[in-house]
């Protein structure tokens, strides 16, 4: 497991709803499901961190999934 993972397992045991934000879609979509898979509440949306739009977008989403 990545660190990225980790992470979110982390969060999610402690009761976190979790965005990941990955440029790589094929892995952040991976991880998504495999994390929803043991019952966590992760959603993925595919992020360039490099690039203020996507992060905004990113932003947008997550307020839009979890409020």
């Amino acid at each position: 497991m990545g660190i990225g993972k980790a992470i979110v397992d982390r969060l999610s045991e402690a009761g976190a709803s979790v965005v990941i934000a990955d440029i790589n879609a094929d892995q952040g979509k991976t991880a998504s499901q495999e994390m929803i898979g043991l019952g966590k509440k992760v959603e993925f949306i595919q992020t360039d961190t490099s690039q203020v739009s996507d992060i905004e977008k990113a932003v947008q989403f997550t307020l839009q999934k979890f409020g």
